[in-house]
């Protein structure tokens, strides 16, 4: 018995065959975070960038986001992204433009909000 052609194979062949090579990259990736990430969510690649480049002044660190947590405000209303020191697990501020605000390593981070009234 004949095997039913996948119709998605052939529309990407006859109509968008410029994607066959995009496509057979990520047909070869096994990492389903990654697929996610770079190919479902190709604007995250910003971020991921930040997340994954090393400080200078420690041995390594990751990006981490925290978000404003307060009903009254909608969740993407206001985050800060700090470092966190993969050895010790601490924190870093870290500036608008991503690096060290300062050398200090700190044990907790909070944002606090209000709402004006």
């Amino acid at each position: 018995m004949d095997k039913q052609p996948n119709l998605y194979e052939r529309f990407l062949k006859d109509i968008h065959p410029e994607l066959i090579n995009q496509f057979n990259r990520f047909i070869k990736e096994t990492d389903i975070y990654k697929q996610f990430i770079k190919f479902a969510h190709p604007e995250f690649d910003k971020d991921f960038k930040k997340y994954t480049e090393k400080m200078p002044a420690y041995n390594s660190y990751r990006v981490a986001r925290f978000y404003v947590d307060n009903p009254k405000f909608p969740k993407l209303y206001y985050y800060l992204d700090v470092g966190v020191e993969e050895l010790l697990g601490k924190y870093i501020l870290l500036n608008k433009e991503g690096k060290p605000f300062n050398n200090d390593l700190y044990d907790n981070i909070g944002i606090l909000s209000y709402a004006a009234g």
